[in-house]
């Protein structure tokens, strides 16, 4: 094989460098290649990968993505070099901030009024007739109420080439251990919960890559505690925490 490249970056090369979404960048290089007439396609495109490499020249973070060679004579050819960002390949730069968020609501069972309340969660009097707050055996005569704690619910996206399960597999359903912050808003430890991954896997030229999204809840100033029903001399309501802290980190 004796294909090489004669000239580089022809008429017709271009970068687009997007500069409100880094997945949008992409390239064409274009590619002038002198090789021996006995030289088939697939040793025209080796060769020119062997020289280029994976990355764009210039724009060093950009992924190749195809090679196209096309004759053009006799031992003459066009190559056509295409690079971007496909979810396939592509990975951040950094940790991403480009968090989707939506705001939501999360039922969970209360027995007072909202006379007061604690920590964000409702904390007034116990609902139950008062002539049986105080007898033990009535416990059915407490009202069960559905209270709407308001939530944020984040999808924290990664790419990257390790499986999220080798990190994560015994994150859902605890608290984050240090402060998270997502687009310059801090949220304090042990207010975000890991409610688990979305991973899709791909084989590519980089090797496999996984790429989808953290889902995270975040209890709008309540800490995520919940109410507790508990009988001392009388019907009465605690505070106590759902859920533990976790050691997962999101990078």
């Amino acid at each position: 094989m004796s294909a090489s490249i004669t000239k580089s970056d022809i008429s017709g090369s271009q970068l687009t460098v997007a500069y409100k979404d880094y997945n949008k960048d992409s390239a064409i290089r274009r590619f002038f290649v002198d090789a021996d007439p006995a030289d088939t396609k697939a040793d025209v495109i080796n060769a020119v990968y062997g020289t280029i490499g994976l990355l764009h020249n210039e724009l060093t973070s950009l992924p190749l993505q195809t090679l196209t060679a096309t004759r053009i004579g006799i031992g003459k050819w066009l190559v056509i070099a295409r690079y971007d960002r496909s979810v396939t390949t592509s990975l951040p730069i950094a940790a991403s901030s480009l968090v989707d968020t939506q705001t939501a609501y999360e039922a969970m069972p209360i027995y007072t009024d909202y006379s007061t309340f604690s920590n964000g969660v409702p904390l007034g009097a116990v609902l139950c007739p008062a002539s049986e707050i105080t007898d033990a055996t009535k416990r059915s005569s407490v009202e069960r109420k559905v209270w709407q704690r308001p939530v944020l619910r984040m999808k924290w996206p990664f790419a990257t080439g390790i499986h999220p399960a080798v990190n994560y597999r015994n994150a859902a359903g605890t608290l984050n251990t240090s402060q998270i912050l997502v687009s310059g808003q801090a949220f304090a430890p042990q207010t975000v919960r890991y409610d688990g991954f979305v991973c899709d896997s791909r084989a590519t030229t980089l090797g496999a890559r996984y790429y989808g999204y953290h889902a995270l809840t975040y209890a709008t100033d309540s800490a995520w505690q919940a109410q507790e029903l508990y009988y001392d001399s009388q019907w009465r309501v605690r505070l106590v925490k759902m859920y533990t802290v976790g050691s997962w980190t999101l990078t």
